[in-house]
C-alpha cells in the first residue's frame, strides 16, 4: 500500500485568520498613523490584492504610508497581528477531521512565513494545532520553498497531497514538480473573505474541496 502524506496550509485551510484585517484598517491605521478612513479603505484593497501575489505588509505599506518608518512599522505590524490572532477562528469540522486523519498518514503543515519571524509557528501552537504535524515547514524559515518542502516529504512517501486555498501557489509547485507530477495530489480549500481576489482560480483545474471532511473521502478513493 502507498504510503501518503498530507501537507496543509494554514491560513484559509484550517483556520479563517482573515476576520480581523477589515477592523485593523479601518479602525488602527487610521489612528496610529492619521490617514483618512477613505484612504484606509484604498490601502485595506491593496491589503487583498498583494495577498494573491504573497507580497508581504513590509513590501506594501512602505509604498503607500507617508513619512514610514521602520519604528512605525514595528507599532503597525504589532496591531494588525494582534487583531489577526484576536479573530482567528479554527474553520468548521477541521479538528475532528485531523484527529482522524493523523491516525491514517503523516501531516505537515506547508505555507509561508508571517511578517514575523516565528509567528506562524506561534499561532499554530496558540491555536492548537502542533501535535497533529509530523513537522511544521515554514517558507523562507526552514525551508526555500513550499516546494522543496515537498519534495523532502517524498524522500519518504510514495503520495504527497498539498492543499492549499490561493490557487496561484499550486500553479507554482506543479511547474516545478516536472516528473514528479504524478506524485503530488494539489488540492485547493475552496475559501472566501472580503474581496476574493487571493482565491479565484481562473485555470480551474484543481481538485476543489470545501472543507477537510471532503479531503478525508479524497484520501479514501486514493487508497483504494
Amino acid at each position: 500500500m502507498a504510503k501518503i502524506a498530507v501537507a496543509l496550509d494554514y491560513d484559509g485551510v484550517l483556520i479563517d485568520s482573515y476576520g480581523g484585517i477589515p477592523l485593523f484598517y479601518l479602525e488602527d491605521f487610521p489612528a496610529l498613523t492619521g490617514i483618512t478612513i477613505d484612504y484606509a479603505r484604498q490601502l485595506l484593497y491593496l491589503e487583498y490584492l498583494t495577498e494573491s501575489l504573497g507580497v508581504l505588509r513590509e513590501d506594501l505599506w512602505p509604498r503607500y504610508i507617508p513619512d514610514f518608518s521602520s519604528s512605525l512599522f514595528d507599532e503597525l505590524i504589532t496591531r494588525y497581528w494582534e487583531r489577526r490572532i484576536e479573530y482567528s477562528r479554527s474553520l468548521p469540522g477541521v479538528k475532528p477531521v485531523l484527529n482522524t486523519l493523523k491516525n491514517q498518514v503523516d501531516l505537515y503543515h506547508v505555507g509561508h512565513r508571517d511578517d514575523i519571524y516565528g509567528l506562524k509557528a506561534h499561532r499554530i501552537y496558540i491555536d492548537g494545532f502542533t501535535d497533529y504535524f509530523k513537522y511544521i515547514y515554514v517558507v523562507e524559515e526552514n525551508t526555500k520553498s513550499r516546494l522543496q518542502a515537498l519534495m523532502e516529504i517524498l524522500e519518504t512517501h510514495d503520495l504527497v497531497i498539498y492543499v492549499d486555498d490561493r490557487p496561484v501557489n499550486l500553479a507554482v509547485i506543479e511547474q516545478g514538480l516536472k516528473d514528479l507530477r504524478e506524485h503530488v495530489v494539489l488540492v485547493r480549500q475552496v475559501f472566501k473573505s472580503l474581496y476574493d481576489t487571493p482565491w479565484i482560480d481562473p485555470v480551474e483545474k484543481y481538485i476543489a474541496i470545501n472543507n477537510l471532511s471532503e479531503l478525508s473521502r479524497l484520501i479514501r478513493r486514493l487508497k483504494q
